[in-house]
């Protein structure tokens, strides 16, 4: 008898405990959506500083009310905006996650967001007439992505970067440079268009084991992509259209991979649309819509290189989802953690009284 009480009794506390778990769902659930709402009412902020996880203000970086920089739940920084300063925002020696998004970063003398030794998710944010949009150094595990570059000295600089870097789906409009490198490995360029950028991806020093690919880069000044004393790289399945000077420019560079991209009416000032000064690179199966003949196209420099296998047809370049989430991970909440314990809990009680009865 006392133990059909106690089992009694345990199925009522299961009973309260789903049931207040629930609420706490719902009540989450509802101040999120709330949340979501609160977009750009911060106003303008001068510069950010943060050289460690204490540093992020709490009162500021949780737009979602439930950041705590774990990957599930990263700080977040939304809706502000920062105007003829120096820097916009500076974060270094962190191991905390963080998204900055829907940001704007206007006139910064140098860089608008200036990253090291950070995991950070940059989205949805406005770069315009910065010195440097974004400069990344020492650092691995960013992503940066949908966001506007336009009228920068350097849109994304990248110095002494490691890997799992990831730079997509971005816009880069009217800067002296969109995306520059040094000394710098393992980084990803996917799914960016760059559009009348004096030069709009140049690798200048000791930059390998890198991918770009799903690119447009069209109407460059002079050379859509150069390359300078950088080895190991591929560059594939992008669109190179009308830059004046050549598509893909290499000096003193070796091991390159050029394969499966698109050239048009590139290098107005002669006929091949690619150059390379070496012979240690290889060019392959892409499309020149000033293709002679079927055999080869000759790119231009001492290298003496040639594409044997030149496309005959325009490769349809495709895209990449790089799972740059600018919002918290659907990671379950304690509550229906709690809730899907109760629930098995009073099912296996139930089970046991069951199988006794037999």
């Amino acid at each position: 008898m006392n133990n059909k009480k106690i089992l009694t009794c345990f199925k009522i506390l299961i009973f309260i405990a789903v049931l207040l778990s629930s609420i706490l769902v719902v009540d989450s659930l509802a101040t999120q959506n709330e949340n979501n709402g609160l977009i750009n009412v911060y106003g303008a902020l001068a510069t950010i500083e943060i050289y460690g996880n204490d540093d992020f203000d709490p009162t500021i970086w949780n737009k979602d009310d439930k950041s705590d920089g774990t990957s599930c739940c990263p700080w977040i920084l939304d809706g502000y905006e920062f105007k003829d300063v120096r820097f916009g925002i500076i974060i270094g020696g962190v191991d905390d996650y963080f998204i900055i998004r829907n940001c704007s970063f206007k006139n910064t003398e140098d860089d608008g967001i200036r990253l090291s030794s950070t995991n950070g998710i940059i989205c949805n944010n406005s770069f315009e007439g910065c010195g440097i949009g974004i400069g990344l150094s020492s650092t691995s595990n960013n992503r940066i992505c949908d966001n506007t570059f336009e009228g920068c000295g350097i849109g994304i600089n990248l110095k002494g970067v490691e890997e799992s870097n990831y730079i997509c789906d971005n816009y880069f409009l009217n800067n002296n440079i969109g995306i520059a490198a040094s000394e710098t490995s393992h980084i990803n360029i996917y799914s960016n268009l760059m559009v009348s950028n004096n030069c709009s991806i140049y690798f200048s020093q000791s930059v390998k084991h890198s991918t770009i690919s799903y690119n447009t880069i069209i109407c460059s000044t002079f050379d859509g992509l150069r390359l300078e004393n950088s080895s190991w790289n591929d560059i594939s399945r992008n669109n190179f259209q009308n830059n004046t000077e050549y598509g893909v420019k290499l000096i003193d560079s070796s091991c390159n991979e050029i394969t499966q991209n698109n050239f048009y009416f590139n290098n107005l000032y002669g006929k091949p649309q690619g150059y390379d000064d070496l012979n240690i690179t290889s060019w392959s199966r892409n499309y020149w819509n000033d293709l002679l003949t079927a055999d080869t196209y000759i790119i231009d420099g001492p290298g003496g290189n040639k594409d044997y296998t030149p496309s005959e047809e325009i490769i349809d370049i495709g895209t990449i989802d790089c799972q740059c989430t600018c919002v918290m991970c659907d990671c379950p909440a304690p509550g229906l953690i709690f809730s899907i314990f109760s629930i098995t809990m009073l099912a296996l009680c139930t089970y046991i009284r069951r199988k006794k009865s037999i």
